[in-house]
């Protein structure tokens, strides 16, 4: 009788709740990578969560708690070429600076114009920074030119140089939009390694649309199970209860 009354109903139907809870985190963050499979330069996110154990000692009430937490995959997807050299796209880790509402933002690709005022923007509109503010051309007519190492050249000569930039936590980005991101809190901006910029090419989202739906699969049944577990439990609870009358 000692044994039955000490065990805490709530805690095990809880702990099974807050997975389902993790679980459905999961699957949308699957849901969003396979969504973005095509995406240019998309970056694949998983959501995880702190395990069971280790839990208790911490709850003031013996519930378990899960920590919930989105995780950004930076490493470089395939580079494609497209034969537009207005599309550039970056090899190695870094981003391309970008102007937005007085902002700086960071992207990893671009679709460059050249707008009424000479200024180079992409394909949102935004301003693309160089080193001494947003790149401007002398002729909004002009066709510009983009070196590896970003260098913005019009009829053969230099007229500013893309500001590009790398970060020791590329995790601690903040999304902006889609495909762009800030820095946060007490984050800034290093000299990247290795980063070139590739004209005419396109960088080909980092998803595996075979291992997400891999994964969309056994969260399924991971769910499947969990839900299984509840009405077992709730079974349990229920004969408990009646066994007690």
């Amino acid at each position: 009788m000692n044994s039955i009354s000490s065990i805490d109903p709530r805690g095990a139907a809880h702990a099974v709740s807050l997975s389902m809870r993790a679980m459905e985190a999961r699957l949308e963050s699957v849901a969003s990578n396979l969504a973005n499979a095509n995406t240019t330069a998309h970056k694949r996110v998983t959501a995880f969560y702190e395990s069971f154990r280790g839990e208790l000692d911490r709850q003031q009430e013996g519930i378990p708690a899960i920590q919930l937490a989105t995780r950004r995959d930076f490493r470089q997807g395939e580079m494609v070429e497209t034969g537009n050299a207005h599309d550039l796209a970056l090899m190695g880790q870094g981003f391309l600076g970008l102007e937005h509402d007085g902002e700086v933002q960071y992207a990893r690709a671009a679709k460059i114009t050249v707008d009424a005022d000479g200024y180079l923007v992409n394909q949102q509109g935004l301003r693309l920074l160089g080193t001494a503010g947003p790149v401007r051309l002398p002729d909004p007519l002009a066709e510009p030119v983009v070196d590896k190492d970003g260098t913005v050249n019009v009829n053969g000569e230099p007229v500013g140089k893309l500001r590009l930039v790398g970060f020791d936590r590329e995790q601690d980005l903040e999304e902006a939009g889609p495909g762009l991101f800030r820095t946060a809190e007490n984050q800034a901006p290093v000299r990247p390694q290795d980063l070139e910029v590739w004209r005419g090419y396109k960088e080909s989202s980092n998803v595996n649309p075979l291992q997400e739906m891999v994964n969309l699969i056994s969260i399924q049944r991971q769910f499947q199970s969990s839900q299984r577990a509840l009405t077992t439990h709730a079974d349990m609870r229920r004969t408990l209860i009646q066994s007690l009358r």
